[in-house]
């Protein structure tokens, strides 16, 4: 799933005095986002909707700060199935062709909203 996001100044206020600068945990959202939609686009049931588990680390690959307002570029690949129930994903962020952050390991399940709230 490829995806672009745009990153404005208002979306990255606060994070960085005086700097409108994108902080790793907005590219992180923005990654965990995208794996949702992959997953959610899975469905079996009419419904379904994906909740997220657990993810592995977190990385920032940028080589300096990324100024806002920037479009970053989102992918997300899924990367096993567990017991087809669990939706292991991969994802990344890029700016201007360049990697800039990773979640890796994002681990997903369809669930429906009467499922969740009868638990």
């Amino acid at each position: 799933l490829l995806s672009v996001v745009n990153m404005t100044a208002e979306r990255c206020e606060g994070h960085f005095p005086d700097r409108t600068t994108v902080p790793l945990i907005k590219l992180c959202d923005a990654m965990h986002q995208a794996g949702a939609v992959l997953v959610g686009g899975r469905g079996y049931e009419e419904g379904e909707f994906p909740i997220a588990l657990e993810a592995g680390p977190s990385k920032a690959l940028a080589r300096k700060l990324i100024r806002a307002p920037v479009r970053v570029l989102l992918s997300a690949e899924l990367v096993e199935v567990i017991r087809g129930l669990v939706y292991v994903v991969n994802c990344k962020s890029y700016v201007d062709g360049q990697p800039v952050g990773s979640l890796d390991e994002v681990k997903y399940m369809l669930r429906s909203k009467h499922k969740l709230l009868a638990t």
